[in-house]
C-alpha cells in the first residue's frame, strides 16, 4: 500500500471532479489531434468519465487548470487494467488522451512535464499506482504533436518501442454478397457455451503478447461469437457496436476516405464520411484463434467473420467495420474496401532509464480497439 496521491506541489494540476464534466466534454470536442491526412477530436457523450469506467479497472483524469480561475484548459488520463503480458497477469497503466488548448497558461505548460516525470518515477510509492507493473502509451502515426511532446529532446520520459500495429477499417460494398463463407459462427447465448468460450479466450489471450484478462465472475458473453469444429472451439471474437460514450469526430477527412465512403454510401451499404461528422464504427475485438491453426486457416476464418457481419447487415448505419489483428494483412474479398491506419505501442519509463517490459516483442500486436 502506497501513500495517497499528493499534488500539492503543483499549482495548475489537480484531479478532475464531477463538476468538471461539462468543461471536459467541451475540451474533448474542441481540441483536435492532427494526423498526416486528417484532423480528429472526440465526442464523449454526456459523461466524460463513463468510457474509462466501462473499459478500465481504475481511471484517473488530471486537469491542467488556470491557477486564477481553476478552470481546466487541458487534461490527461491514466487508465489501469490487468492484462496478460508475457503469459502473466500484470497491471498496466495507460497514458492517454493528453490534450491542451493552444492558449493554455504558461505555468501549466511548465508544470505538466514535471508532473508526468514525478508519476513515472514515484509510482511504486503512490496510490493508486503502487500496484502498476508497467506504463504504456500509444502514438498514432502522423501525430507529430504527441511525438514532439513524448519523444522530443525536452520530453520528461523515455519510450521503448514494443510494436508497430495496423488498424484495418473496412467499408463493405454490395459486391460482398458475391463471396462465399467457409465457416458459420454461433452467438454465445447459454451458460454452458459461455463457460467454454471463457476458458478458450483465457487460454489464447494468455499466449498473446498482450491479452484480454477478465475475472470469470464479471465475464459477459454478450456479443461473443465462437466457431466450433468437431465440437471444439477453434476461434472466437466479440462485436462491439458504436458507443455513445466516445466517438471520433472527423474534423477533416482524407480525400481518399471521403470518396470511397461516398461512393459506397450511394448504394445504401454504409454512411458517408464527411468533415465534422461523428464516426460510427463497428469493432471486431478480441479475435482469438486456436494456436494450432496456421496463418492461411486463420485468415480464412477472418474472412468468414467479415462475411458474417455483412450477411447479417451488422455494418448498416455505420461508417466502417474496424479491427486490429495480424491476419488482416493482405486479406482480400470481393467488394471489401480497406483503409489502413496505424500507430506505435510503447513502454514508458523515466528519462534516462530503459523500460523493462514483459511484453513479447516476437509476436504481432492485437488491440482491443473499442478501448484504445
Amino acid at each position: 500500500m502506497g501513500m495517497a496521491l499528493d499534488l500539492k506541489q503543483f499549482d495548475c494540476i489537480r484531479l478532475a471532479r464531477p463538476e468538471d464534466n461539462e468543461r471536459l466534454l467541451e475540451l474533448s470536442k474542441a481540441i483536435a489531434m492532427k494526423l498526416d491526412k486528417s484532423l480528429l477530436s472526440y465526442d464523449r457523450g454526456t459523461d466524460f468519465f463513463s468510457f474509462s469506467k466501462q473499459h478500465y479497472d481504475t481511471s484517473l483524469v488530471f486537469c491542467f487548470v488556470n491557477p486564477e480561475t481553476d478552470t481546466p484548459e487541458g487534461f490527461g488520463v491514466v487508465n489501469k487494467k490487468k492484462v496478460y503480458l508475457g503469459g502473466h497477469i500484470k497491471t498496466v497503466a495507460y497514458l492517454s488522451d493528453l490534450r491542451a488548448l493552444p492558449t493554455m497558461n504558461k505555468k501549466a505548460k511548465k508544470e505538466w512535464p514535471t508532473f508526468l516525470k514525478t508519476i513515472i518515477e514515484k509510482y511504486t510509492t503512490w496510490d493508486p499506482f503502487s500496484d502498476v507493473d508497467e506504463f504504456h502509451c500509444i502514438i498514432l502515426d502522423g501525430n507529430r504533436a504527441a511525438e514532439a511532446v513524448l519523444k522530443g529532446r525536452t520530453s520528461p520520459v523515455s519510450l521503448k518501442l514494443l510494436a508497430d500495429y495496423k488498424v484495418h477499417s473496412y467499408i463493405m460494398s454490395p459486391f460482398m454478397g458475391l463471396n462465399k463463407s467457409k465457416y458459420n459462427f454461433q452467438k454465445v447465448v447459454d451458460n454452458e457455451l459461455a463457460d467454454e468460450a471463457y476458458h478458450f479466450m483465457s487460454r489464447i489471450n494468455k499466449s498473446k503478447n498482450i491479452g484480454f484478462c477478465v475475472d470469470k465472475k464479471v465475464f459477459s458473453h454478450q456479443s461473443q461469437y465462437v466457431l466450433k469444429v468437431k465440437n471444439k472451439i477453434i476461434a472466437s471474437f466479440r462485436l462491439c457496436p458504436p458507443t455513445k460514450d466516445r466517438k471520433i469526430i472527423i474534423k477533416e477527412a482524407s480525400r481518399k476516405d471521403r470518396v470511397l465512403s461516398r461512393l459506397v454510401s450511394l448504394t445504401g451499404a454504409c454512411k458517408a464520411v464527411k468533415s465534422n461528422s461523428k464516426l460510427s464504427l463497428l469493432y471486431i475485438n478480441d479475435i482469438c484463434f486456436d494456436e494450432n491453426l496456421v496463418f492461411s486457416e486463420r485468415q480464412q476464418i477472418l474472412k468468414s467473420i467479415l462475411l458474417d457481419v455483412y450477411k447479417n447487415k451488422l455494418h448498416k448505419k455505420t461508417h466502417a467495420v474496424s479491427l486490429c489483428c495480424p491476419e488482416a494483412k493482405g486479406l482480400k474479398l470481393m467488394g471489401l474496401l480497406n483503409s489502413v491506419s496505424g500507430g506505435k505501442y510503447y513502454a514508458v519509463s523515466s528519462k534516462g532509464s530503459v523500460a523493462v517490459s514483459a511484453y513479447n516483442m516476437a509476436k504481432p500486436l492485437n488491440l482491443d480497439l473499442s478501448a484504445s
